[in-house]
């Protein structure tokens, strides 16, 4: 329940304060509570009796639009939550992170609400800006301090920190890893960073600018991650192998996308203390770090309990020599079968390109062939693939989709494989794999009785979806022929086995 009042700063100027109010229950939230006075009138808080144990406090502008108009505002918020020993989530998102605020809520919520477990911070509202100076320093060191203050009585579960870029990347990346190593050692989500994502991950420009000494020491104690965003981090064989040598068994939910933003030229020298003026033999991408990185695969050592797992990977600028940031043959098939041997419970699998749009050129992943759809047809739970363009043929969709069938337990619905097909490009005598493999699952499907298959008898149906990943048209003149003397003469046998297909581009 949000209930609110209006902080009056001018006769001209009006503010709101919300409050949620939610009663605990045994091991979750429950049933809602009112305040039965609260009125904030020219600085001054009348407080009377209290019910109920506030979620979320937060200021917010109603007639002004400037976010930082509540900056003229004075709030007693230590006298605010004394009266709240008992919270356990604070949502601050609807204020600026360098808000004057920002500190005081930390420090009143400090000193009286000992027994926090879940915050999540604003992020910083100009978010192409870096941020540095009085303000985020402030904001920083109170955090710091009120980890440290509650670390005693259970520490965070939760700290979701959107943004908070600062000057010397190296050093306030290095103090934030360091306080959640020391501070949160029960930490289950170390997130924010999602709320100010511009399209997908890879996009991301926030980066944790650590040494492997700080992953390390992160890792071993931070055991109890739940999710888990690698762009934040080196894209780098040193820093998987590191992950992957502690065991995260509450691990559910992974995106393994290598970061546009890294350039670890520049990583190098911050971590080495180095400054561009007084650099003086050029700094390259050491061995194993962004394109060079080639055992991603080692991270899944850690993740027995994974179930979610995603990868972005921008095909369109990863394919410019001038922009290619990640060597795509690091999802090959041995990735995929290290997924297979380790994350046995994994239920879903996303693998997208994240351009946004189609692209002619785009090039297919060449190292993730039919060993992959192999190796996950072992694992029963795995409902949804969605791929990229790959290196995928007719015959090994018709071996994933055989071995699949024989699955007796019931897992859903449906289980669905979504694959681009890419690899030969078209030229002028030759159009891409795509119609060719299509032809070949047909040919397979029309060669095998329903009752052979399988699928009729199974609750949980596959479910097939199969699309072109380049944007040209084909000719009206082969395309007819292409529909008539082999889409339409091999989908007509008698014993075309009944399935939902899909395909784009066919025709145009």
């Amino acid at each position: 329940m949000v209930w609110s009042t209006t902080i009056k700063a001018s006769p001209s100027e009006q503010y709101k304060v919300e409050v949620m109010f939610v009663i605990p229950g045994p091991g979750q939230l429950g049933a809602c509570s009112t305040v039965d006075s609260f009125e904030i009138v020219n600085s001054s808080m009348p407080l009377r009796q209290k019910q109920g144990v506030p979620v979320c406090v937060l200021p917010e502008p109603v007639y002004n639009s400037n976010p930082y108009s509540t900056e003229k505002v004075e709030i007693r918020w230590n006298k605010l939550f004394r009266f709240v020993p008992g919270l356990k989530r604070l949502d601050l998102t609807k204020i600026s992170l360098v808000s004057k605020h920002t500190p005081e809520i930390l420090e009143a919520t400090a000193s009286h609400c000992r027994h926090l477990e879940f915050l999540i911070l604003p992020r910083n509202l100009e978010k192409r800006s870096t941020l540095s100076g009085p303000s985020i320093d402030k904001a920083m060191t109170t955090l710091y301090a009120a980890m440290e203050r509650w670390y005693p009585t259970g520490a965070l579960k939760q700290l979701s920190l959107p943004s908070w870029s600062q000057s010397n990347r190296y050093h306030g990346s290095t103090k934030y890893i360091e306080n959640v190593t020391t501070f949160c050692p029960k930490i289950e989500y170390l997130d924010g960073y999602q709320k100010v994502k511009s399209y997908s991950d890879v996009h991301y420009p926030e980066m944790w600018t650590i040494s492997l000494e700080t992953w390390r020491a992160f890792n071993a104690k931070c055991s109890n991650l739940r999710s888990f965003h690698w762009f934040v981090v080196p894209f780098a064989d040193p820093f998987f192998r590191v992950f992957g040598e502690y065991v995260k068994p509450k691990l559910q939910s992974l995106s393994l996308s290598a970061g546009m933003s890294w350039r670890y030229d520049r990583y190098v020298r911050d971590c080495s203390g180095r400054s561009a003026e007084a650099e003086v033999e050029e700094v390259t991408t050491p061995p194993g770090y962004g394109v060079f990185a080639s055992d991603a695969r080692a991270v899944f050592q850690a993740c027995p309990a994974l179930t979610d797992l995603s990868i972005d990977i921008d095909c369109r600028q990863n394919n410019k020599p001038q922009t290619h940031y990640v060597n795509s043959a690091v999802y090959g098939d041995e990735f995929w079968e290290a997924v297979a041997e380790h994350c046995p419970l994994l239920e879903s699998i996303e693998m997208i390109d994240a351009s946004g749009y189609q692209n002619f050129n785009v090039q297919a992943v060449k190292e993730l062939s039919d060993r992959t759809l192999t190796a996950l047809a072992s694992l029963k739970y795995l409902t949804v693939i969605d791929l990229c363009a790959v290196r995928l043929t007719g015959q090994g969709i018709f071996d994933w989709l055989c071995h699949v069938t024989k699955f007796e337990d019931y897992v859903g619905p449906e289980r669905m494989l979504s694959v681009w097909i890419g690899g030969h490009q078209r030229t002028r005598l030759a159009q891409p794999r795509f119609y060719a493999e299509i032809v070949e699952l047909l040919r397979l499907l029309s060669e095998i009785s329903e009752d052979a298959l399988g699928a009729a008898a199974r609750r949980t149906k596959p479910l097939i979806y199969i699309g072109n990943p380049y944007e040209s048209k084909v000719s009206r003149m082969w395309s007819e022929s292409y529909m008539r003397d082999q889409l339409w003469h091999t989908s007509s046998s008698d014993n075309t086995t009944e399935f939902r297909y899909f395909y784009q581009y066919l025709v145009n």
